[in-house]
């Protein structure tokens, strides 16, 4: 080695041995790499497995109280008392207020009394009669026959008397045209006396003495006063006999022949009702007969008014005249007794006729009351006493059990519906939230104000509202599950929700259309409040026990989907069909079976530039070279 020792002893042998030594070990690297294995490459691949996958989309926004509840009563009413201000927090069932329940109240008491009512008289139908009642129909039928009996013969006694005073009263004033007659003859002399002839002086005396007419000792006046007053009474009594008595007999004989029909009507009814048999026809015939008789008797009853009034004129005159013939001056004049005494007989007949009208007025009203309840017992009172009895003594028809039990059923209604006004009454909050508005005071008539009387915000029930694009709202749907994660609790805290409600029409923002979505929280956590941001992640579609493959091993090219599978240790293009994905996995339908390998795209070198294969079962492994 010496020479390679002297060789390097100076700076020009140094390179030379740089050069020899160089060349050595190159020649020797080459010969190598020549001889060796090539080295074999190594693949990350993730083998195909069956597992759950849970397709959601995702809707961002901010928790709010899923609603505002408007209350109001169901009825109108003076506002009594307010138990709750605005901002206060009420739980579900608190009461917030109160309207006047006065009349309610006393509604329902008349209400309870009705139902009482009503199930007295249904088990009275369902029990049947007993002895009280029985005895107490009996009774009622002996009183309707009783009375019938008693106004029957009351309205013939009366009827009957009527015609025949009403009779007397022509009777009476036949004989008066006479007797005026020879009165106001007898008054003559006395009231128109022949006067005394005087001879003059200068005359000489008659051939022939005349005959003194003798001159009365009383007051002609007296008597002219007296004849005056006779001749208004024969005037009236001509009145009177020329159209009044016409009309009377008249009226007498449509009286007497409508009391007949009466009567035997009557008599139809009375023979039915011994006999056992239908009064429908007796009662029928009566009501006809009363008609008829109800005309007649208020016919009488004016004539017998219009010859009333001309008897009073006649008694007024008559008895103008008596006074005058028994003035002091003529009281004692012989020359007027026959005349006193005509006028004082006249005046007899006219005082009797006047009490025989009076005496028909009176009876035929009697008459006409007594047939009111005659006409009561023949239309319907003695019939339906006797039905009364057999429906006492009968067994309960079915019919009148069920309209019983209808009044009941009815009367127990009307309670409820108190009952329930009453409750109304008071106003209740149905849900747990907060009083955001009061519309009205106390002393206030409140009615039923469409903005509600009371505004709260549900609390108790919170919603994400949050909106999504055009390109996921067709896969949205209401009532779908979604797990909801609220920012400032944290990942940890999950809820879960349902979609409650999708905006139909889109909203621009910023030149894009959105669509909003409400999800509703089944359960809210605590600590969640109106206002938070989170995210729902709304499930869409989800499948279990399906093959899977990471979204990384899926290849897309010129619209095709593929994945490459390890076969003997080289990758090879496969398509596949896919389904449904999520964020790291995808559904295969077809092309792949359980435990190929697909291959994953390789991760940027280690610090070390060694190489990482993922193997079934087991994390990433690092391959050293």
């Amino acid at each position: 080695m010496s020479w390679f020792q002297g060789l390097v002893a100076t700076w020009p042998g140094r390179l030379v041995a740089l050069v020899i030594v160089g060349a050595i070990v190159g020649g020797g690297y080459a010969i190598s790499n020549a001889t060796a294995t090539p080295a074999k490459t190594d693949y990350r691949t993730a083998p195909v497995t069956r597992g759950a996958v849970t397709q959601t989309v995702a809707v961002s926004g901010s928790i709010n109280a899923a609603a505002q509840v408007r209350l109001n009563f169901k009825q109108g009413g003076r506002l009594s008392e307010v138990m709750v201000i605005v901002g206060q927090q009420v739980s579900a069932g608190q009461v917030l207020a109160r309207i006047d329940a006065t009349d309610l109240a006393n509604a329902v008491t008349q209400a309870q009394a009705s139902v009482a009512s009503a199930q007295a008289r249904y088990q009275q139908v369902v029990s049947g009669a007993d002895a009280n009642d029985l005895a107490s129909a009996q009774q009622n039928l002996a009183k309707v026959q009783a009375g019938y009996a008693s106004q029957k013969g009351i309205w013939q006694s009366a009827s009957s008397g009527a015609r025949s005073d009403a009779s007397s009263v022509i009777g009476s004033l036949d004989p008066l045209q006479a007797i005026l007659d020879r009165a106001y003859s007898e008054l003559q002399p006395v009231a128109q006396p022949t006067p005394t002839i005087t001879p003059r002086p200068t005359q000489a005396p008659p051939q022939a003495t005349p005959t003194p007419v003798p001159t009365p000792n009383t007051s002609t006046a007296d008597a002219r006063t007296a004849q005056n007053a006779v001749s208004q009474a024969q005037l009236s009594l001509s009145n009177v006999r020329s159209s009044g008595i016409d009309q009377l007999w008249q009226a007498i004989g449509d009286y007497t022949t409508a009391s007949l029909n009466i009567a035997n009507a009557v008599a139809q009814f009375d023979s039915a009702i011994a006999g056992g048999g239908d009064t429908t026809s007796a009662s029928l015939a009566f009501q006809n007969a009363q008609g008829a008789y109800t005309t007649a008797s208020s016919r009488l009853s004016s004539v017998i008014d219009a010859v009333n009034s001309t008897v009073l004129s006649m008694q007024t005159s008559l008895t103008t005249a008596q006074n005058a013939l028994n003035n002091p001056g003529s009281r004692f004049d012989f020359n007027l007794d026959n005349a006193r005494a005509d006028v004082a007989s006249a005046l007899g007949i006219v005082g009797s006729a006047q009490l025989n009208t009076q005496s028909a007025k009176t009876k035929l009203g009697q008459a006409d009351k007594a047939l009111s309840t005659v006409s009561d017992t023949v239309t319907g009172a003695y019939v339906s006493a006797i039905n009364n009895i057999a429906k006492v003594t009968a067994t309960p028809k079915p019919g009148d059990v069920a309209s019983a039990l209808a009044s009941v059923t009815s009367a127990q209604a009307s309670l409820d519906n108190a009952n329930n006004n009453l409750a109304n009454a008071t106003l209740i909050a149905p849900v747990a939230g907060a009083i955001a508005s009061i519309n009205g005071q106390v002393g206030e008539q409140i009615g039923s104000p469409t903005s509600g009387f009371i505004v709260m915000a549900a609390t108790g029930a919170i919603a994400l509202h949050g909106t999504i694009g055009e390109s996921d709202i067709a896969k949205i749907r209401l009532g779908q599950v979604a797990n909801i994660t609220v920012d400032a609790l944290g990942a940890g805290t999950r809820m879960t929700g349902k979609v409650t409600s999708l905006d139909p029409v889109a909203t621009i923002q910023q030149g894009v259309p959105v669509y909003g979505v409400d999800v509703t929280v089944d359960l809210p956590s605590t600590g969640v409040r109106p206002g938070m941001s989170g995210t729902a992640q709304v499930i869409i579609a989800n499948k279990t026990g399906v093959l899977t493959v990471p979204n990384l091993a899926i290849k897309s090219q010129s619209g095709r989907r593929y994945v490459q599978v390890l076969l003997d240790g080289q990758p090879v293009d496969t398509d596949v069909q896919f389904g449904i994905a999520n964020e790291t996995v995808t559904e295969v339908t077809a092309g792949l079976k359980e435990g190929d390998l697909v291959v994953l795209p390789q991760p940027r070198s280690s610090p070390s530039g060694a190489n990482i294969r993922v193997g079934p079962g087991g994390p990433p492994q690092q391959i050293g070279r």
